[in-house]
């Protein structure tokens, strides 16, 4: 256990070690800068506070409410602009922290799967709340918030759609590519031997059940030059495991690990962290420019609602 311990945390652990905060050195975007309204919630995941917000246009809506399932970074703040986008196509979204993230409570992120309890609790915050509970549910979400995304088609959840930008679709195998191929096979057991000690089942959950069982739809969507989850960890997992007419796959040629942007937006935002810009011991030459870095692809969200509007 001692070694595989190890080898977990020498390949992530500057990222589950510490929180997952909004980053000083890179500029945000706030609901007000999309005029949109936000309706402030929280709810329990054993016993840490998660906190969330409703996102919408402001106008009455009749469609499905949306979830939205934030990535390893700077939690849902990081994603307004696309949350945006989403309520001006007139959803209501729902969007939390996970523990150690944002808003929400929590010294570290610690293992990535503990997300799946917190999942878990959301949705039976969701179905406590009568205005809510008998809706519709859709399900989007990016890398970590991609896994969830898929995560959330279980039936218990009763996600009828849901979208996924870059998830990987087992965090044992995502954590193997940090590794030289030849050896992942022999790594693989000692990897989810690790995540079992510190999870518990959620530590070993891959999406192929839930999406073998679901009646509901996926679209997936994946650069095509994406290093942070490679293909085999991602879109070619879901082909070769879950042969299933109810996916729908998007390769995105030169797009890396946010499809959801334009080119010239991902290569921006790139450059800039490359950089050093969120090393407090870097100059920082460049800034980043948050219109260019988080500029949308309209083909691709042309995708995205033809799919939820479908």
């Amino acid at each position: 256990m001692l070694i595989s311990s190890y080898i977990l945390h020498r390949a992530l652990g500057k990222n589950q070690n510490k929180r997952s905060d909004n980053h000083p050195a890179l500029p945000f975007y706030f609901a007000e800068d999309f005029s949109l309204e936000e309706k402030q919630f929280c709810f329990y995941s054993k016993g840490c506070l998660l906190r969330g917000s409703i996102y919408s246009n402001g106008k009455p809506s009749k469609k499905p409410i949306v979830i939205f399932f934030h990535g390893l970074g700077s939690g849902r703040l990081a994603y307004i602009r696309l949350i945006a986008e989403i309520c001006k196509n007139g959803y209501e979204v729902f969007a939390y922290d996970n523990r150690g993230c944002g808003e929400s409570e929590g010294r570290i992120v610690g293992n990535l799967m503990r997300s799946n309890a917190d999942m878990r609790a959301f949705f039976s915050y969701l179905d406590s709340q009568k205005e809510y509970a008998s809706r519709p549910r859709y399900a989007v979400g990016h890398s970590w918030g991609g896994y969830s995304s898929m995560m959330a088609l279980s039936p218990s959840f009763y996600v009828q759609k849901a979208i996924s930008f870059s998830g990987f679709t087992s965090y044992s195998l995502e954590i193997s590519h940090y590794f030289p191929k030849k050896i992942r096979k022999l790594l693989m057991p000692l990897i989810r031997e690790t995540m079992f000690f510190e999870c518990g089942k959620d530590g070993n959950l891959d999406v192929f059940s839930p999406l073998q069982k679901t009646k509901g739809k996926l679209l997936y969507i994946q650069g095509e030059e994406d290093r942070m989850v490679p293909l085999f960890v991602g879109m070619d997992a879901l082909k070769k495991k879950v042969p299933s007419a109810s996916i729908e796959f998007l390769l995105v040629p030169n797009r890396g690990h946010q499809p959801y942007l334009t080119e010239r937006g991902e290569k921006h935002y790139e450059k800039v962290v490359s950089s050093g810009i969120l090393s407090p011991y870097e100059d920082h030459p460049i800034s980043l420019d948050i219109a260019l870095a988080t500029e949308l692809d309209p083909l691709i969200m042309k995708r995205v609602f033809d799919f939820l509007n479908g």
